[in-house]
């Protein structure tokens, strides 16, 4: 079972079984009749309730499952049809019907789902304990303590990160450029974070960028061919006033943690939502000698690997360009590859800056 938000009707249910194999229902009663439940995943719909008094050792989950769309096979024997029937069955609460007498089993109309109760205790005691499900975020720790709650708006930006190192840009139109670069920012949790009760049940770190300078940049096909010196600047950070309250307000580049995929947590830089004034955007230029010139814009969004450090200082956590870190646009078109590396660490004092789940 996946859990969801708890007290929505979000979480779901895989079907595992090995290789060749699946889940075999054999009816007392019908001679021959088998139905088959192959592997299948991703099935809805799973819901978790938390209850019934919050951090006190009463409180326990609820789960209630009204799964539908389970691919099932019978075979001819059931009664289906002539020879295997494939048809998708349905998952909730059941009831017991009497007719002429007899207790028949049945399955329970739509909107009765099935319901169970779990309980968690302490293996040393054998004292109750608070359960809770949660959605089980990736947060942002501080020298391996929680980030307090913070909204990342005025007087409650967040933490301050500084990463740098040195990023290349591979593209089709424009070659391949490399520069050393360096990012500021914050991260902030901004509905806490830490094991439940409570904590569980926050949604995942936010992080924005708002300050961002590349130098030292290098380009192929800029000083090769054109003759001229690589240039990259920011776009969309800074300071500007807002047209209709008239006042003067920091842009920013937005971004947020991203559930573990296979044990590996990315951080989502920028969006890639037509005219967005928070993805990441910058300028490219190669000014024109002799030659032709570059003058293009790049934009969207970028999801590095986060490499947890070790120490504080010395062994910083890492977020990693490469595969799985997406494409910037160019122009219109999805061709920006980002690798490298950039060390990260908090500005004051030099933090160690991670991430954990919840």
């Amino acid at each position: 079972m996946h859990a969801a938000t708890p007290g929505k009707s979000e979480g779901s249910v895989d079907v595992v079984c090995a290789a060749g194999k699946g889940i075999e229902n054999v009816f007392i009663g019908l001679t021959g009749c088998t139905v088959t439940v192959k592997e299948q995943l991703g099935l809805k719909k799973i819901d978790f309730i938390n209850a019934p008094k919050t951090g006190t050792e009463t409180q326990e989950v609820t789960t209630t499952s009204e799964v539908a769309n389970i691919k099932s096979k019978a075979t001819s024997a059931c009664g289906l049809v002539i020879g295997e029937a494939e048809f998708t069955a349905e998952y909730r609460e059941g009831e017991i019907e009497t007719v002429a007498g007899v207790e028949t089993a049945k399955i329970a109309p739509a909107g009765k789902p099935a319901k169970s109760a779990s309980q968690a205790f302490n293996t040393a005691t054998s004292a109750q304990e608070a359960g809770e499900v949660g959605i089980n975020e990736p947060h942002w720790y501080e020298n391996h303590v929680p980030i307090a709650k913070q909204t990342g708006k005025s007087g409650e930006e967040g933490t301050d990160l500084i990463a740098w190192g040195k990023l290349t840009l591979t593209t089709v139109t424009l070659g391949v450029i490399e520069c050393e670069n360096e990012f500021g920012g914050d991260v902030y949790n901004a509905e806490g974070s830490g094991p439940p009760p409570g904590g569980g049940m926050a949604k995942a770190g936010e992080f924005k960028v708002d300050a961002f300078q590349a130098y030292d940049c290098t380009g192929t096909e800029c000083e090769t061919t054109l003759k001229s010196k690589q240039f990259i600047e920011s776009e969309g950070l800074g300071v500007v006033v807002n047209g209709t309250t008239k006042e003067a307000e920091f842009q920013e580049w937005e971004g947020g943690l991203q559930p573990p995929v296979s044990g590996v947590t990315r951080v989502k830089i920028g969006n890639k939502t037509v005219g967005s004034t928070t993805q990441v955007k910058i300028h490219i230029t190669c000014p024109k000698t002799s030659a032709a010139e570059q003058n293009s814009k790049a934009k969207g969004e970028l999801t590095p690997e986060v490499e947890n450090g070790t120490a504080e200082g010395s062994a910083p956590s890492k977020f990693n360009f490469g595969a799985g870190s997406g494409e910037l646009e160019i122009g219109a078109t999805p061709e920006g590859k980002v690798t490298g590396k950039l060390k990260a660490m908090g500005f004051e004092g030099g933090a160690l800056i991670t991430t954990a789940q919840p």
